[in-house]
């Protein structure tokens, strides 16, 4: 479901309204998914690293005012 402005109206499940993903900061701002997580691994984006179940890799998820600030600089 969207919203006016064409951004989904649910957030992802299982994730903060306040907390975007990798995939959904790169579809946001149309950049790579590898651009998100190399500005996280650099530290240069303020993430929070999320263990996942199982033996499947962990989410890196990002503060929308984060991501702000990051986009500011």
């Amino acid at each position: 479901r969207a919203n006016e402005a064409g951004a989904s109206a649910d957030p992802e499940p299982g994730v903060s309204p306040e907390l975007l993903s990798a995939a959904a900061v790169a579809a946001k701002f149309s950049v790579s998914r590898s651009t998100v997580y190399a500005a996280c691994r650099s530290g240069l984006l303020a993430h929070y690293r999320v263990p996942s179940k199982k033996g499947v890799r962990g989410k890196y998820l990002v503060k929308e005012a984060d991501l702000l600030a990051w986009l500011e600089t």
